[in-house]
């Protein structure tokens, strides 16, 4: 068959593509454990090097990337680089660079290939396309096991703070970790930021990745704010009524929560431990992200399920919101009542 390499791919390759994305998804999430705990090690001794590095040299760094590194496939070796940077981050320069094995993330990768080549062979058209042509077909889902790289360390390093050498860098302040292509695009997993008061600032002064801790609300209105990937540690909320605003990937660490309202509030992402929660009521909130699979390249982030963890839920309302998926890991819960939410049988118990 007299075929080009790009009628090829308009016709052949979405499910063969398709196909590899989602087996090495599968993958990744049957080892998702051992992945995790080789990259939390790998960043860790990083930082433990560059803090010694540091007490000869002297430099703060503005930030630290993990990165996907595309030259190394070329050379059969999948490898990742966590890089440091001066106070310019990665538009500034490169202090250390230390690569990591990263074969986890190609798992799949010369499945992908044969796929291919064997699609190729079956309509006859080996004498039409080159290898060049395969390896740029491939090059094609380098974006997505990028996504992949940074999925896998988003929440496995939203507390980078807590890490063994952190306390024992030089930061700038508004240092960031980032996971993305090296020197190229990148999201950010941590922020360091200076402590601020939610109601007593600056209008221009984000919200976003700040720490609270033992911080008390009580009868405090937050509305209108995006409090995305906060953490609040040890802090209480009493009669206090939260409207319009984001509380994706946030983090509540052995907070109370009593007599509080939340309406129309984004949960995506949200992980909940220690918390004790009483008589609070959630109207038209939103817990579970569900992507559009057929537009996925438009999507700004990707968020996991909530997670409560060893918390207490007591006498809360739930009224036309979407709780389908809630993951409640050792905690204990009564007297919830549900109405006109979108919900999976068991997620909670039904009243009323």
């Amino acid at each position: 068959m007299v075929i080009k390499a790009a009628e090829f791919e308009k016709q052949f390759l979405a499910p063969l593509q398709e196909e590899f994305h989602t087996n090495t998804q599968n993958r990744i999430l049957n080892d998702g454990k051992s992945i995790c705990e080789t990259l939390y090690k790998q960043l860790k001794g990083f930082v433990i090097f560059m803090g010694k590095f540091q007490k000869q040299i002297p430099i703060e760094i503005g930030e630290i990337q993990i990165s996907l590194l595309h030259s190394s496939i070329y050379l059969h070796k999948p490898q990742i680089a966590i890089s440091a940077y001066d106070e310019k981050g990665i538009l500034g320069n490169e202090i250390l660079n230390i690569k990591y094995d990263a074969s986890w993330l190609f798992c799949e990768w010369e499945e992908f290939r044969k796929s291919i080549e064997e699609k190729i062979a079956e309509i006859h058209g080996q004498n039409f396309i080159r290898k060049e042509a395969v390896r740029q077909m491939m090059w094609n889902s380098m974006n997505y096991l990028t996504q992949c790289l940074y999925t896998t360390a988003k929440y496995l390093l939203a507390k980078f703070d807590e890490i063994e050498g952190y306390n024992e860098l030089i930061l700038t302040e508004g240092f960031r970790l980032s996971v993305g292509s090296y020197r190229d695009w990148s999201r950010t997993l941590f922020l360091k930021r200076e402590t601020v008061d939610i109601f007593f600032r600056e209008k221009d002064v984000s919200l976003k990745y700040c720490i609270f801790r033992e911080a008390v609300y009580n009868r405090k209105s937050f509305e209108q704010l995006d409090l995305s990937h906060a953490r609040f540690i040890d802090c209480e909320f009493v009669h206090c009524h939260f409207k319009n605003i984001s509380l994706k990937d946030v983090i509540l660490q052995n907070c109370r929560i009593y007599y509080c309202t939340f309406e129309n509030v984004d949960f995506y992402g949200m992980t909940l431990q220690g918390v004790t929660m009483k008589k609070d009521t959630f109207q038209q909130t939103r817990w579970n992200f569900v992507p559009d699979p057929e537009h996925l390249e438009d999507i700004p982030d990707f968020y996991k399920d909530v997670d409560f963890v060893d918390c207490t839920l007591e006498y809360l309302t739930f009224v036309s919101s979407d709780i389908r998926r809630i993951n409640l890991l050792e905690c204990m819960s009564k007297e919830i009542e549900v109405q006109d939410c979108k919900e999976d049988e068991g997620v909670f118990s039904r009243k009323g």
